[in-house]
């Protein structure tokens, strides 16, 4: 009897501290989930202000349709670690985004697709960097920065290492691409042998007639190797064979050179034209995941579309303006396939821009889609989403084991 008694006693006992020590396992389940929602809708309310931001970024609807990702300003926190002028800029495969500023003539700064800073080229140059434009980074990691002032192009490993330089006159855009480099310059483009620096083929001479050059201000090099040229002061875009034979040329605006200048001033005062793309001064080219040609225009404040087909004018984004996803003289663009994204430098705002466009992509697979949605401000919800399915695996694990081992106690106690 007595030994029976103590036996139920005790069993008693352990179950009602095992009920306890349960439900504090579930009170602090519950908590640490309660804890990581809380987390989770923090993340959220700031995703709804990146996405519809009471000020400081301009809305989608206000600038035709541009989406606002982030904005790079510099590479550290001091007024000398910010950009003045950044001037041109490529991406890397990897998404890395390298610029040149034009107050920092010594250097090339290279980012992260998540706007990090990573590193700088040319500091510990044997022979310094002086007066460097554009840009152009190839699939074996060399860089080629132009110096237009003295009439060459150095190269460079990623980490920095000089590998020497050749000579190209005045060269103003850089592009290299599925091994083609293409170099622009006042008078024309040539396409170069990037091993040794020497040209293949040399197109154009200085002029205002149709297979004349005022300034090669932009270039993009699609998969059949087409190349795409701005002429930015005779202001029309043209596309090139690979062999550099013309394919079509069309008008974008009112050609800058023949606008006389107003007051005595640098600056010409800005003109309607009949050309549909009504554009001011085409810059920086690229090519989009739909295969279009994207051109931005400094003196438009804009980013304009066309059909790579026959250079038909498809669209218009962007205002001029100081907020996040507004431009002041932009004139500088690269895309990123692997991101859907558009790198722009931002010159009058000091800032590199990361931005989307509509219809950038065409449909893309499951895969594409979170790649792309990770790449931007949905990457902070990651870490809190992984943490409750984490704590809710931990939980249904111990729910079920413990719902077996109560199982083969009554299967034992039945026996």
């Amino acid at each position: 009897m007595t030994d029976s008694g103590q036996d139920t006693y005790g069993d008693s006992t352990s179950a009602s501290r095992d009920g306890r020590a349960t439900r504090r396992i579930r009170m602090l389940v519950v908590a640490i989930i309660i804890i990581l929602l809380l987390a989770l809708a923090g993340v959220g309310i700031m995703l709804a202000n990146l996405i519809s931001p009471r000020s400081g970024v301009a809305t989608a609807d206000a600038t035709g349709g541009i989406e606002w990702v982030r904005s790079i300003y510099g590479w550290g926190t001091t007024p000398e670690e910010q950009f003045v002028q950044p001037h041109k800029l490529d991406i890397a495969e990897d998404g890395t985004i390298w610029v040149t500023d034009a107050m920092y003539p010594s250097r090339a700064f290279a980012f992260s697709p998540e706007g990090t800073y990573v590193s700088s080229v040319g500091d510990e140059a044997e022979v310094p960097l002086r007066g460097l434009g554009p840009i152009a980074v190839g699939m074996d990691d060399r860089l080629f920065i132009g110096e237009p002032m003295l009439d060459w192009v150095r190269v460079f490993t990623k980490e920095g290492q000089d590998l020497g330089a050749f000579s190209v006159p005045n060269p103003i855009d850089i592009e290299y691409a599925r091994g083609t480099m293409v170099i622009g310059s006042t008078s024309g483009f040539a396409i170069i042998d990037p091993e040794t620096g020497a040209p293949r083929v040399v197109i154009g001479t200085r002029g205002q007639g149709d297979s004349e050059f005022d300034t090669v201000n932009g270039i993009a090099i699609d998969d059949d190797g087409a190349i795409y040229v701005s002429d930015a002061y005779n202001n029309r875009l043209s596309k090139y064979d690979a062999e550099g034979e013309r394919v079509w040329m069309v008008s974008t605006g009112a050609p800058g050179n023949q606008v006389e200048l107003t007051g005595g001033t640098a600056m010409a005062e800005s003109r309607v034209t009949t050309a549909p793309a009504q554009m001011q001064l085409p810059g920086g080219v690229t090519i989009d995941g739909s295969g279009r040609i994207v051109v931005v225009d400094a003196f438009d404040f804009s980013i304009s579309v066309f059909n790579q087909d026959d250079g038909t004018f498809l669209a218009k984004y962007g205002e001029h303006g100081r907020l996040d996803g507004q431009f002041v003289w932009p004139v500088s663009i690269e895309y990123d396939p692997q991101r859907d994204w558009f790198a722009v430098a931002d010159k009058g705002n000091s800032r590199v821009q990361i931005i989307r466009l509509p219809g950038s992509a065409p449909g893309v697979d499951v895969e594409s889609q979170i790649r792309r949605s990770l790449a931007g401000p949905l990457r902070a919800c990651v870490p809190p989403v992984l943490l409750i399915l984490l704590v809710l695996i931990v939980l249904a694990v111990r729910s079920f084991k413990k719902r077996k081992d109560s199982q083969s106690g009554v299967a034992g106690d039945s026996v």
